[in-house]
């Protein structure tokens, strides 16, 4: 038993809810004391910003399999609070805690975002996606109906695939993962 608060979140959650560029850390927002970054300029907020308990969001700590996954910096540069923020697709699970957690993760005042990435098997096994986004599918935005100006130009792809398999049955595995992302206005 513990007593610390938090939820698990398996891969597969992360892969079939929709969320806006894939970012696994917007479903951080359904644990109890998260909430999104009060910071509202979209040029100084990065991916994973959110805010746990009253904390600002670079006392998050992120961890990806059992290594340290945090900016070394407070600037706003990287927009970024983790270093590496993996695709869902490569997610088997993470887990967000955000009030009494045991010491091994005590260097953080806010949450504790500890992921683990999938791994090989001895069957191969992958996935493919494409995600489109442009112009001639999506509306208007109001004040341009109001106006009567023309929609924004986009034109917003990602993809990517993962494979994981054996290299030696039963004892060495692999599993590789790529997520590219292009954005035209």
């Amino acid at each position: 038993e513990q007593g610390s608060l938090g939820t698990v979140i398996q891969g597969n959650v992360a892969v079939d809810l929709p969320l806006t560029a894939r970012r696994y850390t917007q479903l951080a927002l359904l644990v109890p004391g998260a909430t999104d970054s009060t910071l509202d300029n979209s040029t100084t907020r990065g991916v994973g910003w959110f805010v746990v308990n009253g904390n600002y969001q670079t006392q998050n700590n992120f961890i990806l399999d059992g290594v340290d996954n945090n900016q070394g910096t407070n600037n706003a540069q990287s927009l970024s609070a983790q270093v590496v923020s993996p695709s869902p697709d490569a997610i088997a699970e993470f887990k967000v805690q955000t009030n009494a957690y045991s010491a091994e993760f005590g260097r953080s005042a806010g949450a504790v975002v500890n992921v683990v990435l999938k791994s090989g098997t001895n069957s191969v096994h992958g996935s493919a996606w494409y995600y489109n986004r442009n112009s001639e599918f999506a509306a208007n935005q109001w004040a341009s109906n109001l106006i009567g100006g023309a929609k924004s130009n986009l034109s917003w792809n990602q993809f990517g695939g993962t494979v994981g398999g054996p290299i030696r049955k039963n004892k060495i595995f692999f599993f590789v993962d790529y997520e590219g992302f292009r954005e035209d206005y």
